[in-house]
């Protein structure tokens, strides 16, 4: 490559989400709460723009459930324009939450956005001031569930210049429904980069090649705690990758303890309860 190629990762969007488990009476609450995923996303997006990326690379799960909540589908559709309007390319694969075979309303997708078959791995070229510079590698899911080894279809070409493996699925889970595959399957594949997606905790399973999981953009419930965003990657004139996450949340999930063996009275209680959550505030 005589030139970077910059590009964002992420996915499990799950737009249109209701946060489960948490009862909001206050309406400004209700708003923040009811709008953080579309607003992660809004978040990639601005920092996709901010940084002039090539592509932005969507793992699968934009949606929660297979009637894709009408909203969250103009809302998507709306920010993949934005990204158009800004040169940048998007290429997404669908998961176990919004496969294929999915209700969706006929809102046509803008020309920027490459949505990979269900049918077949297909090799789509990434092009950058209309040089052929990286090549994506992608299938979505066809039904909610699917069993099948994608990986072992993702083979790469010799004469790909950096080659990006697009794919949702649960590594080292056997008889999982959610393409289930291998650590060493993925390194076998000859991919530069596995871009993947189902798990909900950002984590780099491996940097020669990278693999990695992007995590969800923003914390669904209270038992996805921690940071949630999405990954930056630029890589370099020689195929040399570095890595920044980005944090995207609107809303942070966090659990902590707070030791009760010295209090006395409920006042004191309530008073250690408030000084433990301003800390974490």
């Amino acid at each position: 490559m005589s030139t970077s190629l910059r590009f964002i990762h992420c996915g499990d969007l799950h737009l249109g989400s209701p946060f489960e488990d948490i009862m909001i009476t206050d309406e400004r609450w209700k708003r923040i709460i009811g709008k953080a995923p579309v607003r992660a996303f809004q978040k990639i997006v601005q920092a996709a723009i901010d940084k002039q990326v090539h592509a932005v690379l969507i793992a699968g799960d934009v949606y929660t459930s297979a009637t894709h909540n009408l909203t969250a589908q103009l809302d998507y559709v709306r920010l993949l324009h934005k990204l158009g309007q800004h040169g940048i390319q998007v290429f997404a694969v669908h998961g176990n939450h919004d496969p294929l075979d999915a209700w969706k309303a006929k809102i046509p997708l803008p020309p920027n956005v490459h949505v990979f078959s269900a049918e077949q791995v297909e090799r789509i070229p990434l092009l950058i001031d209309n040089e052929e510079r990286a090549e994506i590698y992608g299938r979505s899911y066809a039904h909610s569930e699917e069993r099948d080894n994608l990986a072992r279809e993702y083979i790469r070409r010799e004469d790909d210049h950096y080659a990006i493996g697009l794919m949702h699925t649960q590594v080292g889970g056997e008889n999982s429904t959610y393409a289930p595959c291998t650590l060493n399957g993925l390194k076998d594949s000859g991919m530069d980069y596995w871009a993947l997606g189902h798990v909900h905790t950002p984590q780099v399973l491996q940097e020669k090649p990278w693999i990695v999981y992007c995590g969800s953009p923003q914390g669904l419930d209270c038992t996805e705690t921690g940071v949630h965003g999405c990954y930056y990657a630029e890589v370099g004139p020689y195929g040399t990758t570095s890595l920044q996450f980005i944090d995207t949340s609107i809303v942070r999930w966090e659990s902590i303890s707070v030791p009760i063996d010295t209090i006395e009275s409920v006042s004191e209680i309530r008073e250690a309860v408030r000084l433990a959550k301003e800390k974490i505030r």
